[in-house]
């Protein structure tokens, strides 16, 4: 069970540090 929170922390972290790249190269084009 401490495995699965752990995968689901890594995801969701990742999945911030996508969106927050995103944003930061989308603004960069603008």
């Amino acid at each position: 069970m401490l495995l699965m929170s752990f995968i689901n922390g890594l995801t969701m972290a990742a999945l911030l540090f996508i969106m927050a790249v995103g944003l930061n190269l989308s603004f960069g084009l603008l």
